[in-house]
C-alpha cells in the first residue's frame, strides 16, 4: 500500500542542473537527501537554505514480528487505503431520474 506525503524539505546545495534537498524521513524519523532536476521545481529563483515541499509515496508495510493487535490493525489499515484508492477511481454514473409512462 501506499500513500502520497507532502514533506518539507531545504536546499543543501546545487551541483549543476540538481538540487540536493535534506528532508526527515516521515517513517524512519531520520534526515535523507534527495536529487531533484531544478527544471522539476516550480520556482525559477531557488538559492541554498530555502524551504521546498516535497510530494513523497510513503509505502505501508505490515509488521510481522509484532503482537497480533498491532498486525490487525496494521491489516485494517491497508484495507481501507486499498478501499480509499478503488472507489477513488471508480466512475459513477450521474443518476437520472427514470421515465415514467402516464396512464390514460
Amino acid at each position: 500500500m501506499s500513500e502520497n506525503k507532502r514533506v518539507p524539505g531545504t536546499i543543501d546545495r546545487f551541483e549543476g542542473d540538481i538540487a540536493v534537498i535534506i528532508f526527515k524521513d516521515p517513517l524512519t524519523g531520520k534526515n535523507r537527501e534527495i536529487d531533484v532536476n531544478k527544471k522539476k521545481l516550480k520556482m525559477d529563483s531557488l538559492k541554498k537554505g530555502d524551504i521546498v515541499l516535497l510530494d513523497l509515496i510513503v509505502e505501508t508495510k505490515i509488521p510481522i514480528d509484532g503482537s497480533m493487535l498491532e498486525i490487525e490493525d496494521a491489516i485494517e489499515k491497508a484495507i481501507e487505503q486499498v478501499k480509499t484508492e478503488v472507489l477513488k477511481n471508480v466512475e459513477t454514473r450521474k443518476k437520472t431520474p427514470a421515465k415514467r409512462a402516464r396512464k390514460t
